[in-house]
């Protein structure tokens, strides 16, 4: 049996995480350190596709997270930063064209406020692209990244599309 040794953490108001210790096995220890941003059931929306999405991203910038906020030095995990940045990139790009798509297959009465907004964090995703792609790819400006991701998905999985959740279990479907 694994016994997890941590400690809670708040990141900032609304980001929760847990700084792994260790992990004891049957009186050995197995060290491994890290930071796991808490996957809450409570984000589950009820439709299996989305939610299995909103846990890949959960991972995802958690993993990403851990990579900026790791003690060694800037210069060793950049690339790390930018190949976790691209598929972060990629995947809100092929996440909120799939929700769209469901959202239009049950007739979602707020799909347009839905696509203005997410439209509105493609672009701040963009805008923060162009910032290191002008040069400006500093660890203080992908450490503010990461947090905005962070809270952006939090409140926007824990508020947003909870009332797609919400339309789909009184519609019955």
């Amino acid at each position: 049996m694994l016994k997890i040794i941590f400690k809670r953490r708040l990141f900032s108001k609304n980001m929760l995480f847990y700084d792994i210790l260790g992990v004891k096995k049957q009186g050995e220890n197995i060290w491994k350190e890290g930071i796991f941003m808490m996957w809450k059931e409570k984000y589950k929306i009820g439709v299996e596709r989305i939610d299995e999405q909103h846990k890949e991203l959960f991972k995802r910038l958690s993993n990403f997270i851990q990579i900026v906020q790791d003690d060694i030095p800037w210069k060793e995990k950049l690339d790390s930063v930018k190949e976790t940045m691209a598929f972060m990139q990629q995947y809100v790009e092929y996440h909120f064209d799939d929700e769209e798509k469901y959202q239009k297959e049950i007739n979602y009465p707020d799909i347009e406020l839905h696509k203005e907004i997410h439209a509105k964090f493609k672009q701040e995703i963009y805008d923060y692209v162009q910032i290191f792609e002008q040069g400006e790819f500093t660890e203080e400006k992908v450490q503010e990244f990461s947090a905005k991701l962070m809270t952006w998905l939090i409140m926007h999985v824990g508020k947003m599309d909870q009332k797609i959740g919400e339309y789909v279990r009184e519609k019955g479907e």
